[in-house]
């Protein structure tokens, strides 16, 4: 047993050099040989595989981003459009509030008592009929 560890010892001191400072070096060569390169490309593969899969992640989350920015700008354009037609039907209810005046002090001046009746009847729709009408106008326009 002492021998072989014997034998051993006197090899790797061969190999390595009998100071500390030549085993540092030749282990560095040692570690850039043909072995050394094999396990440099299989440590780079690893290194490879985990950065792609980091990087997917990446992307992921970059995909992410923009779905979520798209999303968001289709909510603001979807809103928008809803606050342009609800300002445009107050803009009609107050268009259709102002006739009806118009039409209403005409038909005083003119004495027009079947006109007055009509506007009377019309002052008695309901808002909600009014603007469901307005939606509907604005629809087909």
């Amino acid at each position: 047993m002492a021998i072989t560890i014997a034998v051993k010892w006197k090899n790797m001191r061969k190999r390595f050099g009998p100071d500390e400072y030549y085993i540092n070096t030749n282990r560095i060569r040692h570690c850039l040989s043909y072995k050394g390169q094999l396990q440099y490309e299989l440590s780079h593969e690893r290194a490879y595989n985990l950065f792609r899969i980091f990087m997917q992640k990446e992307m992921l989350l970059i995909k992410f981003h923009y779905y979520f920015k798209a999303a968001k700008k289709i909510q603001t354009k979807f809103r928008s459009s809803i606050r342009a037609k609800q300002a445009r039907i107050l803009v009609l209810i107050r268009y259709w509030d102002k006739i009806l005046n118009k039409i209403t002090v005409k038909s005083i001046e003119l004495a027009d008592k079947a006109t007055k009746k009509i506007c009377q009847l019309i002052l008695k729709i309901p808002n909600a009929i009014k603007v469901h009408v307005l939606k509907q106008f604005i629809l087909a326009c």
